[in-house]
Order: C-alpha cells, then sequence, then structure tokens
C-alpha cells in the first residue's frame, strides 16, 4: 500500500501541495472579500507558518485500532496514525519560498506514541511556468537522517524534486492536473531501503458549490532497492482516493477521502478513510 512505513514518509504531502494550489488558484476566481483576504495574507509579513496533517484511518467495513492490509484484515504493524508537518518559512519573492519542516507522527491510541521523522528543508516556486489555464509549481526538498528509523537503515541524507502540473477549466470549475516526484536517498555501508523513489498521481477537483470540491486522486508508486541490479524497478502499489475538500477560509481547509487500494486481494475490507488538514498563518 501506498501510504505505510517509510514510503509514506517521503510521499506525506506531495498530493496536499496539488491541493493547496488548486484551491488558491481557484479561490482567485470567488469574491473580492476572499480575494483581497489572500492578498493580504501574501503581501504582509514574508514569514510563512503552515501545518498539514494526515490521519490514516482504519478499515470502512471492519473498523479497529489498526490500518487494513491488502487482504483486509487489521494489520499490527500500521496503528492508525495522524502524521504531521509543520513548516516555517520566509518568502524570497512572492512565488519564491525557502522553509525547513518538521515531520512527526502520533498515534491516537495504543499508547499514543510520538515519533520524530526526518526533517526536510525546501525551495519551492509556485508558478515555474504558466500560460493561459495551465499552472506548473516545483520545489526541491533535502531530507536530513536525524529520526531513529533512518540511523537504523544507515541513510546519510535524501534528494528530492516534486512537480504539479494543473489546468483549469473555468466553465465548469475544475481542475485537472498531474503531480510527481523523484526522490534520491544515499546509504552508507550497511544501508536498507530505497535508493530510488518515484510517484505520479493524477488528480482532478470539480468545486460544485463555492469553496467545496470533490476530489479524485490516482496514485502509483515505484521504486529501487539499494544494492540491486541497475534498472530493476519495483512496482510497489496503485490506488485511488476520491474525496471532498472544504476550504473554510484562505488558510484553512479539510479533505475527508476514502483510500481504496487497487492491489488488494479483498478490496471491500482493505477500503480505508482518512482525512487531510492544511492550515497556514
Amino acid at each position: 500500500m501506498l501510504r505505510s512505513g517509510i514510503l509514506f514518509s517521503i510521499y506525506g504531502s506531495i498530493f496536499a501541495v496539488s491541493l493547496a494550489i488548486c484551491s488558491s488558484l481557484y479561490a482567485a476566481e470567488q469574491d473580492s472579500i476572499y480575494t483581497s483576504a489572500i492578498e493580504e495574507s501574501s503581501s504582509g509579513s514574508r514569514i510563512r507558518l503552515n501545518y498539514f496533517g494526515i490521519f490514516n484511518g482504519p478499515s470502512i467495513k471492519r473498523p479497529s485500532s489498526y490500518q487494513p492490509d491488502l487482504n483486509g484484515k487489521p494489520d499490527p504493524t500500521r496503528p492508525i496514525v495522524m502524521r504531521s508537518f509543520l513548516g516555517l518559512g520566509y518568502a524570497l519573492t512572492d512565488d519564491v519560498i525557502l522553509s525547513g519542516n518538521a515531520y512527526w507522527n502520533m498515534q491516537p491510541i495504543l499508547g499514543q506514541e510520538t515519533e520524530m521523522m526526518d526533517p526536510f528543508v525546501k525551495l519551492s516556486h509556485r508558478s515555474i511556468w504558466s500560460y493561459g489555464n495551465f499552472n506548473l509549481y516545483g520545489d526541491v526538498r533535502v531530507h536530513l537522517p536525524f529520526s531513529k528509523l533512518s540511523k537504523i537503515n544507515d541513510a546519510k541524507y535524501g534528494l528530492q524534486s516534486v512537480q504539479s502540473l494543473t489546468y483549469y477549466i473555468p466553465q465548469i470549475t475544475s481542475f485537472v492536473g498531474i503531480v510527481a516526484s523523484e526522490r534520491f536517498n544515499a546509504f552508507g555501508g550497511r544501508g536498507w531501503g530505497n535508493d530510488l523513489d518515484l510517484y505520479v498521481a493524477p488528480n482532478f477537483y470539480y468545486y460544485f458549490i463555492p469553496n467545496m470540491a470533490f476530489t479524485f486522486l490516482l496514485e502509483f508508486q515505484g521504486s529501487h532497492t539499494f544494492g540491486a541490479r541497475p534498472f530493476k524497478f519495483n512496482l510497489d502499489g496503485a490506488d485511488i482516493e476520491p474525496g471532498i475538500n472544504w476550504d473554510v477560509s484562505s488558510q484553512l481547509s479539510f479533505n475527508p477521502y476514502v483510500h481504496i487500494p487497487l492491489n488488494a486481494n479483498n478490496t471491500s475490507n482493505a477500503i480505508s478513510y482518512g482525512m487531510m488538514f492544511s492550515l497556514s498563518l
């Protein structure tokens, strides 16, 4: 499954990149009150503070304290979890932001444990290229191996690039787009894990009322294992995630969704639910 273990730590907020871009671009098409709120936010302090959270929940059909495996059974290695990203950045220009980002996991049940994950530094550009209704976002990230898991795996660092291309369809207040990511991971002599992770996700957003949209995501993920022969890639899974995004304001949004793995052996029991939260100041 895509949203599990160390693989998810790589891709935690990629979809949120596309979601945030679509939300803010659509907001520019709305009434002057909402638009002015965005302009005030972007024209004030150059300090940027944002929080993004993802709740990975249990099976919808057979709820428990654990996320389901591909057989639809509770996976004892994957309790339900809240994954959090907190970023503090500085806007170098109106489009370019340099930020430091903390990342941690919290189990809301089963002991309520909190685990710090690898932080990363990100340089992002809101609009590398735009033409008409097209917009291309991009960022580069340097992941620092401070977590316990990275030390066990003898990880040295990770370099990642993320791209999000969107096209706005004003006639039906919709966006179509695609998000892609490439991450290279460096290891020491005792290294274990993937030295290359690839991700691609076509997506669609339809605003059926102002500030509320139907969302649809199709995810594919591949990897290369450290030490394996060159060009031997793994297909790590695919899933679809329909959901609803609610822009409460220009700073706050919620996105509940349903996670449907396409390679599950028992699809009905393996379907789970989740929620994404986004807050920016």
